[in-house]
């Protein structure tokens, strides 16, 4: 019996950490499982965002938009995080995922999205024209310990081109987590913040600028994530690096 316990515990874990898009990355060199419009195609060498191949979206065309979508199998009530890799230089993306009844479930932040399952289908369609995605992957999400989380927002500017100079803001922030490791909160500053999370750290954030960081301390379920932008500042025109870092502690149910 217990043997069997442990072989579905193990059998389950691997499930857990699968992405549930076939060829998500284009490697195959084809579509494999998912269907494209007229004007998406599949291309390679340095045409490719990573590895060897990607799909890309009316490149040369005349800016007609492009869809490229793919059904996979999905547990009702389950919540799943959608993330992609995406080049834009000349275009956009945008990205929905539907049950099989035909309603929206999500409509991601850049790059990143997460949804709530609703049926044993789902499919995921992507809608661009002039960029090129790849990287695509679904997988299931789960916290083990959610509840209410406390702590404090810092934001911090600094301009490169004025050494020394920078300024420095810090906000309490309040927060829940569920098990599905969606986390929600609200700042002293009047903003809101949101952020998917799983027991091995931050997976995705809502705001703008890269992830550079993120952990979730297994002993005490602090949690603590520093993201940055880089940008001129629109008043002296220099440029500047905002970074935001987030530390939140555990503070009960």
């Amino acid at each position: 019996m217990k043997k069997w316990i442990i072989l579905l515990l193990s059998l389950a874990s691997q499930a857990f950490g699968q992405n549930l898009i076939s060829n998500g990355d284009f490697e195959m060199n084809s579509f494999g499982e998912w269907s494209a419009s007229d004007g998406v195609s599949i291309v390679s060498g340095s045409a490719a965002l990573s590895g060897s191949f990607s799909a890309s979206f009316n490149q040369n065309s005349d800016y007609s938009e492009g869809t490229l979508s793919h059904t996979f199998a999905t547990t009702p009530g389950t919540f799943y995080l959608l993330k992609w890799d995406f080049s834009q230089p000349d275009g956009w993306v945008d990205c929905v995922v539907t049950a099989s009844t035909g309603s929206t479930l999500c409509t991601p932040y850049p790059n990143y999205g997460g949804f709530f399952a609703t049926s044993a289908l789902s499919t995921v369609t992507f809608t661009a024209y002039g960029g090129t995605i790849d990287n695509v992957s679904i997988q299931p999400v789960s916290f083990a310990r959610p509840g209410k989380y406390t702590g404090t927002v810092t934001y911090r500017d600094s301009f490169p081109e004025l050494a020394g100079i920078s300024n420095s803001r810090k906000y309490g922030v309040t927060a829940r987590i569920d098990s599905n490791g969606r986390l929600e909160g609200f700042i002293g500053d009047g903003r809101t913040i949101s952020a998917v999370v799983q027991d091995s750290g931050i997976l995705a954030i809502d705001w703008s600028g890269p992830l550079i960081s993120g952990s979730v301390n297994p002993s005490n379920w602090a949690i603590s994530f520093v993201k940055q932008n880089s940008d001129k500042n629109s008043l002296t025109g220099l440029n500047e690096v905002s970074s935001t870092t987030v530390a939140l502690k555990y503070a009960g149910k």
